[in-house]
C-alpha cells in the first residue's frame, strides 16, 4: 500500500519508478542510525513522499577471514507513509554466506496509526542465490505481504505473494548493483506475471 517499507503496492496503485535515498551512521558495537526517504506517484500521477527512520543493531561479529558468515540484525523505528499516515515498525533479518551460496530471511512488522487499518501488518522476504562469477549471482526470491490477513479479517484486501527467479550483477567493488527477473504474483485479487528491476548505488 502506502508504506515505503512494502515490497510492492497493495492499496494504492502506483506507476513509474519509486525513488529512494537514505543513509546510515554507525554508533559502534554494531549499532547504527538509519534514515530513508521515498518519492513516487499514485495512480493519478500525484506525487507521494514517505520516510523511514530507525535504529539498526547487528548482533553477530564481523565475518571471519574465510568469508563464511552468519548475520543477525534487529531494527526498528518510525515511518511516514507515502500518503501521510504515521506508524512504527520492527524487523528481524537473518543471513548466511557459505561459499558461493547466500541465504537471507527477513520478518517485518509495522503498525500504522489509522483506525481502519490492521493492528499489525506482517511481511516476509526470503531468498537464496549462488555466485556464478565474481560479479554475477542467480537465485530465487519470495515476498509475502499482509500475511496476518491469512487468518484475520482482510482490512487491506488479503495476503499477497510474489515469487520467481532473479539475477544480480555488482560493479565498483559491489557499490553498484543491478537486480532483475520475472515473477508470479498470487493471492487475493492477484494472479499475473510481472517483471522486476532494481538499481542501487552505495556511496
Amino acid at each position: 500500500g502506502n508504506s515505503p517499507t512494502r515490497p510492492f503496492a497493495a492499496n494504492v496503485g502506483t506507476r513509474g519508478a519509486l525513488l529512494e535515498a537514505g543513509g546510515e551512521v554507525g554508533l559502534g558495537h554494531g549499532l547504527a542510525i538509519t534514515a530513508t526517504g521515498a518519492e513516487g506517484q499514485d495512480s493519478t500521477g500525484s506525487a507521494r513522499t514517505g520516510a523511514v527512520v530507525g535504529v539498526r543493531w547487528a548482533l553477530l561479529p564481523d565475518a571471519p577471514a574465510s568469508g563464511n558468515r552468519t548475520q543477525l540484525v534487529v531494527s526498528g523505528g518510525v515511518l511516514r507513509e507515502l500518503a501521510g499516515s504515521a506508524g512504527a515498525w520492527a524487523r528481524l533479518a537473518l543471513g548466511r554466506d557459505q561459499g558461493p551460496t547466500r541465504l537471507a530471511l527477513s520478518l517485518h512488522g509495522e503498525r500504522i496509526f489509522d483506525g481502519i487499518r490492521d493492528r499489525l501488518d506482517v511481511m516476509l522476504t526470503a531468498g537464496a542465490s549462488w555466485r556464478l562469477t565474481e560479479m554475477v549471482r542467480a537465485g530465487v526470491e519470495y515476498v509475502g505481504q499482509d500475511l496476518e490477513e491469512v487468518v484475520a479479517d482482510a482490512a487491506e484486501g488479503g495476503a499477497r505473494h510474489i515469487a520467481g527467479p532473479i539475477v544480480s550483477a555488482s560493479f565498483l567493488d559491489e557499490r553498484l548493483s543491478l537486480v532483475a527477473g520475472p515473477a508470479v504474483a498470487f493471492g487475493r485479487g492477484q494472479g499475473r506475471v510481472l517483471g522486476r528491476m532494481g538499481l542501487a548505488l552505495q556511496f
